[in-house]
């Protein structure tokens, strides 16, 4: 039988994924952007090579993620069956429980 157990260490986990996630999204569209710009309005060699610098990085960065993924989605893909299945099981009976709203919910998107 599975059972979760939600920690605050895992909730501090998501919040600071989250922050991350954020900030990061605020760097790409403003200060990249910004670097781009200035480079190409004063055709300014070194902003533009710093620019192209940056983009490649996130490429890269880019194609290691994707890499990553792809050797792992048949481990992820392989287990999530029998996780939801224990699930499913163990928490579906309770009454008001989160997994079952949101079991509900699915199944209500889906007529």
């Amino acid at each position: 039988m599975c059972t979760v157990v939600r920690s605050e260490k895992k909730t501090k986990l998501n919040f600071f994924t989250y922050l991350l996630c954020g900030n990061l999204c605020v760097l790409l569209c403003s200060i990249f952007q910004v670097i781009g710009c200035l480079g190409a309005l004063r055709l300014n060699e070194r902003l533009l090579n710093a620019y192209w610098l940056i983009l490649l990085a996130l490429l890269a960065g880019d194609a290691v993620v994707g890499g990553a993924w792809l050797f792992r989605y048949q481990r992820i893909a392989a287990g999530l069956g029998r996780r939801l299945e224990g699930r499913l099981v163990a928490e579906y009976g309770e009454e008001g429980s989160e997994f079952r709203g949101f079991w509900d919910g699915l199944q209500g998107e889906s007529r």
